[in-house]
């Protein structure tokens, strides 16, 4: 990669960036999990009159965790792009000099480094206390989930006519990736769909993390992270090879 793509990425990168903050709508994306753990942390102390247990940590750290993954990384970069398709500016990028991999990467970067900033720092906010190594697993699963998340949200950001779209068509997975891995203890069914989703993969993993418990993925697990992944790459370079504009 030479010093005019590292460039190119930069500028693009640091344009969404600037959106965060000045797109009030993403910045409310981004500070929701934040908020949602606060408020349960506070409810459950004040409603029970003590510190919260190891299960209702377990909880509160699930569902902000999940819900940044499932919903603040795959909604956000959706958001984005169907704001540039509405102001006409992704069409300009798209046809310009820009390579896909800097396209791909400069759209890519600000949401996953955000995102994993608010998934790191659910943890101290919770009063959660992790060892090095759980505090890197933990981070490593939420990356993996992150990434694919955001590429899956390009993806539905290229095909969107307007924000309001993109956050209609984003709802049906957001719900999937969210409510099959809470809900997997209802039926067998369920529980086989969690446990190949990396959001299942994740709620799997919290609780043994948050009792000081070792974690060792499994081959299918690892296989489950690094397939979906690969999977929302490929969907995303073949949407990005025809333009995206099929539906112009």
């Amino acid at each position: 990669m030479n010093r005019a793509s590292i460039k190119r990425i930069w500028v693009l990168s640091e344009t969404k960036f600037k959106s965060f903050y000045y797109n009030k709508l993403i910045g409310s994306y981004l500070i929701f999990p934040l908020g949602i753990a606060l408020i349960m942390k506070f409810l459950n102390e004040q409603i029970n009159n003590r510190q919260l247990s190891v299960e209702e940590l377990t909880m509160c750290i699930n569902i902000s965790a999940i819900l940044n993954v499932s919903y603040v990384a795959y909604v956000t970069p959706a958001t984005l792009l169907a704001e540039e398709k509405e102001k006409n500016t992704l069409r300009v990028l798209m046809v310009s000099s820009i390579s896909g991999f800097e396209f791909f990467l400069g759209n890519l970067l600000p949401v996953v480094v955000v995102s994993s900033v608010v998934q790191m720092s659910i943890v101290p906010l919770l009063g959660i206390h992790f060892s090095v190594e759980q505090l890197g697993i933990y981070l490593l699963v939420s990356l993996l989930g992150i990434v694919s998340s955001s590429v899956l949200g390009m993806c539905v950001g290229i095909l969107s006519q307007s924000q309001m779209s993109a956050t209609l068509i984003t709802m049906p997975l957001t719900m999937l990736l969210m409510l099959i891995p809470m809900l997997k203890n209802l039926s067998q069914m369920m529980k086989t769909i969690a446990d190949n989703l990396y959001t299942g993969i994740l709620m799997n993993s919290i609780p043994k993390l948050v009792a000081n418990q070792s974690l060792n993925l499994s081959i299918q697990n690892w296989a489950v992270l690094i397939g979906e992944l690969l999977l929302s790459i490929i969907w995303f370079l073949w949407l990005y090879s025809r333009n995206g504009f099929d539906k112009d």
